[in-house]
């Protein structure tokens, strides 16, 4: 392997790494997120007494409303996690090329 292609195998490495973190750090700012929707939308998605609070709502009928924030940020985690899987793959196929060159 070339001092260029060193280079070029580390910065894809970095590249790679920063996505990764860029997926985890997304991941954990969705959990306050959609846990700020959930108990906005007074739902039991993401609620830690899911079963107690399940029960009453199949015994009282209750239907929760939909959160707007909860959708927004949904639409935006999907357009997000879409990018962040192809700059993966990407990463991925230029490593793989790297090392099936030589």
């Amino acid at each position: 392997m070339t001092i260029t292609d060193e280079r070029t195998r580390q910065a894809l490495i970095r590249r790679g790494f920063a996505l990764e973190w860029a997926t985890l750090g997304w991941n954990v700012a969705g959990i306050a997120v959609l846990a700020v929707a959930a108990v906005t939308a007074r739902s039991v998605a993401l609620a830690v007494y899911l079963l107690i609070q399940s029960t009453v709502v199949l015994a009282t009928g209750y239907h929760p409303r939909h959160s707007v924030l909860g959708i927004t940020w949904t639409a935006i985690t999907a357009a997000a996690m879409f990018a962040l899987a192809t700059g993966k793959a990407r990463t991925g196929t230029a490593l793989d090329g790297i090392f099936t060159s030589h």
